[in-house]
């Protein structure tokens, strides 16, 4: 990372985290922004006249409207431009800013504590002496007791946190992969690498972001809902540089607010600062988010290229990559994220012998320097 003289101030920990009291809005949401938030949008894709046509054609009941579409139509919108991060460009546009600002909207409540619930009961898969089993495909990295919670996304920043699902292809219906992401900027997204480079076709792909989802939609309302126009990420496979960006066609970070972001510090190794959350497979079907909190940072690996691999005992599953790592600073509203979920590492030994057990999140420096181009070059 970036070398300065003065030690940064560390966020809060999780016992002052504990003892601050949630905060009322300000003042009611505008107009505009309720009506935003109240409707539920149909994006389709195809030939207008086609459309036009089966509206036209609509049957129509009482309480009702049946449209017939034909199959060059599909529901959602398509994603445009799938892309490796230019490094250099990003490099020269932005410069060495080592954090970038968030936005908390004068309308939404600033929640430290959101409410918290008993996890639903997992049917899970046993062998025939009782030993769990994990389904293929699905994987868990759980260190002691499992210390996640559900939780109820209400609120300044819970609501920017959301599931990001991933489709087929662009005429698909029904999503097939999913991870986690937050709002960073107005209609950007922070996620994994490996989730925004998902797709496996770069001309033939759509995802959507959903804030604030809770038992499978949006706490928020109906419009807290947003297709994906373009998406970007590292493109080398280095776990330390699995960060991803995506685009949102809506604006949504306008209505419910963004995190910031900040490049790590050594010196805050060994704190229990951050919150992870996400939604993981094992925790509500991944239709409902959980989160951990008073998490620390046992050792940060960093590189040439100013990124940062965090290694932590917090616990995740399949599902939580692309979640924000993140903590509160004293008298600041704002949330900043340190870094997105990436995996997990495993080499085998003990600690001494260079033996290694970590959950990784992805961060450092770059990382505030792709968010910062984002915010600058993509269009608004």
């Amino acid at each position: 990372m970036p070398t300065n003289d003065a030690q940064p101030q560390p966020p809060l920990s999780a016992g002052e985290l504990l003892s601050l009291d949630n905060v009322a809005a300000q003042r009611e949401a505008p107009p505009h922004i309720v009506q935003q938030l109240a409707t539920r949008m149909l994006r389709l894709s195809g030939s207008v006249e086609q459309l036009e046509r089966a509206v036209a054609d609509a049957d129509r009941h009482a309480e009702s409207f049946s449209v017939s579409l034909p199959e060059s139509v599909t529901v959602g919108l398509p994603g445009r431009t799938l892309e490796v991060f230019d490094l250099d460009a990003i490099r020269e546009s932005v410069g060495d800013a080592l954090h970038v600002e968030g936005y908390h909207p004068e309308w939404a409540d600033l929640v430290y504590h959101p409410k918290v619930a008993a996890r639903p009961r997992r049917k899970g898969l046993r062998t025939f002496d009782g030993r769990r089993v994990t389904p293929l495909a699905n994987q868990e990295f759980l260190y002691g007791s499992d210390d996640r919670q559900l939780y109820y996304p209400s609120g300044y920043p819970w609501q920017c946190i959301g599931k990001v699902d991933v489709y087929p292809n662009s005429e698909s219906d029904n999503p097939t992969e999913w991870g986690s992401g937050v709002l960073i900027g107005d209609r950007i997204v922070l996620t994994a690498g490996h989730v925004a480079a998902a797709p496996s076709n770069p001309k033939d792909w759509k995802m959507r972001f959903t804030a604030g989802m809770y038992n499978g939609s949006s706490v928020v309302g109906p419009g807290a809902v947003s297709y994906v126009s373009d998406s970007q990420w590292w493109g080398d496979g280095v776990s330390g540089h699995d960060i991803g960006l995506l685009r949102l066609y809506e604006p949504l970070g306008t209505s419910l607010g963004y995190f910031g972001a900040k490049t790590y510090h050594s010196s805050w190794n060994d704190g229990d600062y951050w919150i992870l959350c996400g939604y993981p497979y094992d925790i509500a079907n991944a239709n409902s988010p959980s989160r951990q909190f008073g998490i620390a940072v046992l050792d940060e690996d960093s590189d040439n290229q100013n990124s940062a691999e965090l290694e932590h005992h917090g616990d995740t599953a399949s599902g939580d990559s692309g979640g924000p790592f993140f903590g509160f600073w004293a008298n600041d509203p704002i949330p900043y994220a340190v870094g997105t979920t990436s995996g997990h590492e495993t080499i085998s030994g003990p600690s001494w012998t260079g033996g290694e057990d970590n959950n990784i999140e992805a961060g450092g420096a770059l990382m505030i320097a792709v968010i910062q181009a984002a915010r600058q070059n993509w269009p608004a």
